[in-house]
């Protein structure tokens, strides 16, 4: 049981006995008091320090100005939110094939690049003229697009590899 007012500033319950409200920081002084019988124990509660009422929701006693231990601090729960996402995200990145994909698909990429590559060091030995040359190059380029799994282009550069081997008088 305790005296409380209401703040003429808020009009939030505060007792009688203090100067400043807690919630609003307005001074109490010409505050009539209103006497409340019942107070319900979530909404004030005792200073450990000094041991006068004050509200539970405040940092620091106003008569003592002892830190109360009932405030617990606010934490916002996006950090965890956000953090279980990335967790979430990685774990079906890595679990679920994401890195094998990624992988793979970076695997095909540097293949084409192979067999791009061959195709141009064989247009050099194309323009050199070499039969013998333009036979090896032509193998190189058929065997790259074979590593990189383009049956199409792979048919294609076998077609030219025998041709040109059948000009360089090498038989198969």
């Amino acid at each position: 049981m305790a005296d409380v007012t209401r703040c003429k500033n808020c009009g939030k319950h505060i007792p009688t006995n203090i100067t400043t409200c807690p919630y609003c920081n307005t001074g109490n002084t010409s505050v009539k008091p209103d006497t409340i019988q019942q107070v319900a124990a979530d909404n004030i509660i005792r200073c450990k320090s000094c041991g006068k009422h004050i509200p539970p929701s405040i940092a620091t006693c106003p008569y003592c100005k002892a830190s109360n231990s009932k405030l617990k601090p606010s934490r916002s729960s996006a950090p965890i939110y956000i953090s279980l996402a990335i967790f979430v995200g990685m774990l079906w990145f890595f679990a679920g094939g994401g890195l094998q994909k990624m992988a793979g698909r970076d695997l095909q990429k540097i293949q084409n690049q192979v067999a791009g590559d061959a195709v141009q060091q064989y247009e050099i030995a194309e323009r050199q003229g070499n039969p013998m040359q333009m036979c090896v190059q032509a193998g190189l380029v058929s065997a790259s697009y074979l590593q990189a799994k383009d049956e199409t282009n792979y048919q294609l550069w076998k077609t030219i590899e025998g041709n040109d081997c059948r000009r360089a008088g090498v038989t198969r």
